[in-house]
């Protein structure tokens, strides 16, 4: 954000490794669009997850809107964090706190420990989200670009479809658990791609833009405060405390986002981008098919456990 692939700090590769490196920062890419996509897999699991937690319709919702929140908040933060400290340090950090996150969220023994890594894992994903497509931008040649995009996009398209059909099979042989223990090997190739072949920044080179923290501060409060207010209200009701004290600070703080990125010098989302037509229609254009979708993948996995008493194999399928 702010800068070009190739005015990075760092670059995606080293220059000594010939092709053949390469080719391996362009699997490490697609290895973080990948796991990124997987995380739809828990929409299947959530049924058995309601059961063997023991929790309500309401409760687990907060396993989706938790990693939603989260990840809505920060993905901007994180590439702007990206264009300041280089790529490689922060898909690292992404990769290592996803392997963490899942190994934690299997083995938590309640819905409250699995919503708290979710968050973790969220954050993860946002990182891995906000670089990956930069990291094989930078692989590819300038003349490539659109190759490039293929890539990442298909990276994206392969981990949902494995991410479904996976999780259907997992749930159904071996339990929910399984649904996040068996992403760990993925994000352990990832993390070894990226310590030995995503290149570090060179010593001396200068840092990128100063990161814009109360930009970053001011978005993730607004997009918080909307996000757990508009679901506090239908669950808890539109009186309790704590929906009455974040639904008014949301767009306290977006303004004050939006404030503060007028006059920042390297802001989170640069204005000129807005002023872009492609730019502003494509993001509206998503927006509203997230919005859309969103519903049917929650309440879809549920229907065919309850309504149609369909297993989890039939789930992913769907």
């Amino acid at each position: 954000m702010g800068q070009s692939p190739e005015q990075l700090p760092g670059d995606t590769a080293s220059e000594t490794g010939g092709a053949w490196a390469r080719n391996l920062v362009a699997i490490a890419a697609g290895l973080g669009m990948f796991l990124a996509a997987l995380d739809i897999a828990v929409n299947v699991a959530l049924p058995s997850m309601r059961e063997d937690l023991d929790a309500d319709l309401q409760s687990v919702q907060w396993v989706i809107v938790a990693f939603i929140a989260t990840r809505a908040s920060l993905v901007m933060g994180a590439g702007s964090f990206a264009d300041r400290f280089g790529l490689r340090p922060v898909y690292l950090f992404g990769a290592v706190s996803y392997l963490v996150a899942m190994v934690c969220i299997a083995l938590s023994p309640n819905l409250e420990m699995v919503v708290g890594f979710r968050v973790l894992q969220a954050l993860s994903v946002g990182c891995l989200y906000a670089v990956s497509p930069a990291i094989a931008a930078g692989v590819f040649p300038a003349n490539r670009r659109g190759l490039s995009m293929g890539f990442t996009a298909g990276s994206q398209a392969l981990g949902m479809l494995a991410g479904t059909v996976g999780a259907g099979l997992l749930v159904g042989w071996l339990g929910w658990e399984w649904v996040f223990l068996g992403r760990t090997p993925f994000a352990v190739i990832a993390i070894v791609l990226a310590i030995f072949f995503l290149e570090r920044r060179r010593a001396g080179s200068a840092p990128g833009p100063a990161f814009d923290v109360f930009g970053a501060v001011t978005l993730v409060a607004g997009l918080m405060c909307f996000i757990i207010g508009l679901r506090l209200g239908r669950s808890a009701g539109w009186t309790e405390p704590a929906v009455l004290v974040m639904l008014p600070l949301a767009p306290v703080f977006l303004t004050a986002f939006w404030r503060v990125e007028r006059v920042a010098k390297w802001p989170v989302l640069p204005g000129s981008l807005l002023r872009l037509r492609g730019f502003t229609v494509s993001s509206l254009s998503m927006f509203l098919a997230h919005f859309g979708v969103f519903v049917i993948w929650f309440i879809f996995p549920f229907y065919m456990a309850d309504s149609l008493e369909r297993g989890p194999l039939t789930l992913g399928l769907m």
